[in-house]
């Protein structure tokens, strides 16, 4: 009999597919099972992750629910990789990198996560990743915002999932897009953080920690497990091998330590709201309909 072991990416993602594979037939494990002569606990095992099905039983699962057959080829494919700790997804492949990152946002229990430089996807307004495109070097240009990140979506990220945002200080400090979009940025960064599952914590620009190999970062505390997710442009890394789980969370200490409280950061991200305020008030007089910093926070504090 198979052993169980640690899941990977890969493997959790397969076992997802395999959820959402019954939950359209309208059917269960139990009925599957009976159908396939499979002992039950086989397909519990397998959407867990801990002991995953082999390419050929994939077929035959995934048959019987009704997937699609190119469908069926792309989990074929993966599974026949799913027993590999580092899985990298790029626009070349049939998985959408989008998908798989909602099913491990949507599973996980708390999540820490790391911006440089720029604010993460899922808290822009609608037209900030464009503008952020037209701003800085074609690198950049990969950058695609998630579906749903726009002001009025934004809010979605604010489930049950505990979210602790590390975000360097310059972000909020870049007026990518103009004035009127950084300030509804930066109002939607305080509306955000009134909720009570998320955290956001400034890194300032002068600290003196900086590790070399920090970039941008996700670290997912999954039911069974912990993974990495680290965004490159049109590319994305899920890490699961315990020398990068360990060494990001290694990172996220650090962050902990260096980063603003979060009372200072909400201070600093209302200072600059501010900020905007007299700006916009310069350049436009009498005739500014923007909401105000003490707006936005008034509204924070009603969520």
């Amino acid at each position: 009999m198979a052993k169980d072991r640690k899941p990977t990416a890969r493997a959790r993602y397969l076992g997802a597919a395999m959820q959402q594979a019954m939950a359209r037939k309208g059917t269960n494990a139990y009925q599957v099972a009976r159908v396939l002569k499979w002992d039950e606990v086989k397909i519990y095992k397998a959407v867990y992750g801990t002991r995953p099905l082999s390419p050929l039983d994939v077929i035959y699962f995934h048959t019987r629910c009704g997937t699609p057959i190119q469908k069926i080829k792309d989990l074929v494919s993966l599974a026949q990789q799913q027993h590999s700790t580092r899985w990298l997804i790029t626009d070349a492949d049939p998985l959408s990198a989008s998908d798989v990152l909602r099913h491990y946002q949507a599973t996980a229990g708390h999540v820490i996560s790391f911006s440089y430089a720029v604010l993460p996807p899922e808290l822009r307004v609608s037209g900030y990743a464009e503008a952020l495109a037209d701003a800085v070097t074609a690198r950049l240009r990969l950058i695609s915002t998630r579906p749903g990140a726009c002001a009025g979506a934004s809010l979605d990220i604010c489930g049950s999932t505990g979210r602790l945002y590390f975000i360097d200080e310059a972000a909020i400090r870049r007026p990518v897009g103009g004035p009127d979009l950084m300030h509804e940025q930066l109002c939607v960064l305080l509306h955000v953080a009134a909720h009570p599952h998320i955290t956001i914590r400034l890194l300032p620009t002068d600290t003196a920690w900086h590790p070399d190999d920090l970039s941008a970062f996700e670290v997912f505390h999954l039911r069974n497990g912990m993974m990495v997710h680290i965004p490159a442009g049109g590319a994305h890394s899920f890490l699961d091998d315990e020398s990068s789980v360990s060494r990001h969370l290694r990172h996220a200490a650090d962050l902990d330590r260096y980063a603003r409280s979060t009372e200072d950061s909400i201070a600093l991200i209302a200072d600059q709201l501010a900020r905007l305020d007299r700006h916009l008030k310069e350049i436009n007089p009498g005739t500014c309909s923007v909401p105000t910093a003490t707006d936005c926070l008034r509204v924070a504090d009603g969520v």
